[in-house]
């Protein structure tokens, strides 16, 4: 939110899908948020071999602001 974009949290959807929906400059990303040692669970594992769109995994706020700015920069 600090660089303008929108964000909506799906924590709850459940099923392996990931923490966050987030929309920057008239893209959207979607994101696992995961601590430094974290991995993702087998639900999330077939989630993210099924999603046929971009999905990052990120650790810090730093990593999601860059994942976001990479690819607007590249659009």
């Amino acid at each position: 939110r600090s660089i303008g974009a929108s964000v909506t949290l799906l924590h709850a959807v459940g099923g392996g899908c990931p923490d966050l929906l987030v929309g920057h400059r008239n893209q959207t990303f979607v994101m696992e948020i995961k601590g430094p040692t974290g991995t993702l669970t087998p639900a999330q594992e077939k989630w993210h071999a099924e999603w046929r769109g971009q999905v990052a995994i990120v650790r810090t706020v730093e990593e999601a602001i860059g994942a976001v700015e990479v690819r607007c920069s590249r659009a």
